[in-house]
């Protein structure tokens, strides 16, 4: 049962990943950084510190943790964009995308954890 509640979650967190950074580019966001990608790995991570300072259970922890945070949040996209970012010659905004996205992941993470 615990798979198919993170295959669940997976498909609703991929769709809600592809709608939002979709959205992102046709409103204009990307512009300069690629900020609907930050926007999922900063929300994913503060999310996640909420569950995971909840002690939420297994069904919580598979099918939101796990399934849907797993696929909405994207470490690979993020990768490439910095890459891509590089190769343009925008080493500047390169680092500050992966420096604020790091930064702020990490204080979207441990606000959602001290918020519980």
């Amino acid at each position: 049962m615990t798979w198919l509640l993170v295959a669940i979650g997976g498909a609703l967190g991929a769709a809600a990943r592809a709608a939002l950074v979709s959205w992102s580019k046709e409103n204009g966001w990307d512009r300069t950084l690629p900020l609907g990608t930050m926007f999922v790995n900063v929300s994913g991570s503060f999310v996640l510190g909420l569950i995971v300072a909840r002690g939420a259970g297994i069904t919580e922890t598979a099918g939101i943790g796990i399934g849907f945070l797993g696929a909405f949040t994207t470490f690979s996209a993020f990768n490439m964009e910095m890459i891509q970012k590089i190769e343009a010659g925008e080493g500047r905004t390169a680092l500050l995308y992966g420096g604020g996205s790091y930064a702020l992941g990490l204080l979207a993470a441990a606000a959602g954890y001290f918020l519980v």
